[in-house]
C-alpha cells in the first residue's frame, strides 16, 4: 500500500512546488480568475496526465482518480472561461449596436422636427388654402414619423433587453461551469491531502 501511495504524494508535491510561482504571477496578471488563468491550467493539465500515465502503469487507482478528477476540472475551467468570454463578446456588441441605433433614431427625429419646422414656414408665408393643406399634410407626416420613430426605439430597447438577457444567461452558465470546476479542485486537492497524511502516518511508525 505505501508503494501505491508514494508515487502520488512525490506527483502532487512537486507539482505544488512548481505551481506556487506560477501563481504568484498568476496573481499579479489575473488576479480576477487565476484559477482559470493559461499558465496554471496548462500546469495542472500536465499533472492529470502524467498522474494518469503513472497510475496506469503502476495500477494505482488512487493516483488515477486524482488524475481523472484534475482533468476534468481543467476541461470545466476552459469551457467556463469560454462561455464567460461568449457573454462579454455579446454584451459589447449589444451595447454598441443600440447606442449606434439610437445615433440613427436621434438624427431621424432632428431631421425630421427641421423638414416639419421648414413647411410650417412655408405655409406661413404663403396664406393660401392650397398652403394649409400643404401643412396638413405636413403635420401629418410630422406625426407619422414621430410614430414611427417611437415604434423603432421600442423595438431597439426590447431586442437589446433580449441581448442582455442573452449575455446574462451566458455568464450565469460559466459562473456555474466554473464552481463545479473547482469543486472538482477541492475534491482533488483533498484526495491529495488524505494521500499525503496517510503517509506521514506510516513513516512516523
Amino acid at each position: 500500500m505505501q508503494v501505491q501511495q508514494l508515487p502520488t504524494t512525490i506527483v502532487s508535491s512537486t507539482f505544488d512546488l512548481v505551481r506556487r510561482p506560477i501563481a504568484a504571477v498568476g496573481d499579479r496578471v489575473a488576479a480576477d480568475d487565476v484559477e482559470s488563468w493559461g499558465p496554471l491550467l496548462g500546469l495542472d493539465e500536465i499533472e492529470a496526465s502524467l498522474k494518469i500515465a503513472v497510475g496506469s502503469v503502476l495500477h494505482d487507482q488512487c493516483m488515477l482518480e486524482s488524475g481523472r478528477a484534475a482533468r476534468v476540472r481543467v476541461t470545466r475551467l476552459r469551457e467556463a472561461a469560454r462561455t464567460e468570454a461568449l457573454a462579454d463578446e455579446i454584451a459589447e456588441r449589444a451595447e454598441a449596436s443600440l447606442d449606434q441605433t439610437l445615433d440613427d433614431v436621434e438624427q431621424r427625429r432632428a431631421e425630421a422636427e427641421v423638414e416639419a419646422e421648414t413647411r410650417k414656414r412655408n405655409v406661413a408665408r404663403a396664406g393660401s388654402a392650397r398652403a394649409k393643406e400643404a401643412q396638413k399634410r405636413a403635420e401629418q407626416k410630422e406625426r407619422k414619423i414621430e410614430q414611427d420613430t417611437e415604434d423603432q426605439s421600442r423595438l431597439i430597447e426590447h431586442d437589446s433587453r433580449a441581448q442582455k438577457l442573452e449575455a446574462l444567461d451566458a455568464e450565469a452558465d460559466a459562473l456555474t461551469r466554473k464552481q463545479a470546476a473547482l469543486a472538482e479542485k477541492r475534491r482533488a486537492d483533498e484526495a491529495d491531502d488524505a494521500i499525503k497524511k496517510s503517509q506521514a502516518r506510516r513513516t512516523t511508525r
